[in-house]
């Protein structure tokens, strides 16, 4: 079981999802996305993944459940 949490990178190219059902990917759409900055000076992109999305998701893979 994986949660991933993505920045505004290219989701397509890594997407955990394409190699395993059990993970879970959170990423926010942002304006300055895909971004392929090795720097950021905002970090809005994983600012807005709350820890409460986290935890969530976390749950649902230890239930068993795909909500996501």
């Amino acid at each position: 079981p994986l949660v991933a949490i993505f920045g505004a990178g290219d989701v397509a190219r890594y997407d955990p999802r394409r190699i395993s059902e059990k993970a879970i990917l959170l990423n926010k759409d942002v304006k300055c996305s895909p971004c392929y900055r090795f720097e950021c000076d905002t970090l809005e992109c994983l600012k807005l993944i709350t820890p409460e999305e986290v935890l969530e998701a976390a749950y649902s893979l230890l239930k068993g459940s795909r909500r996501f």
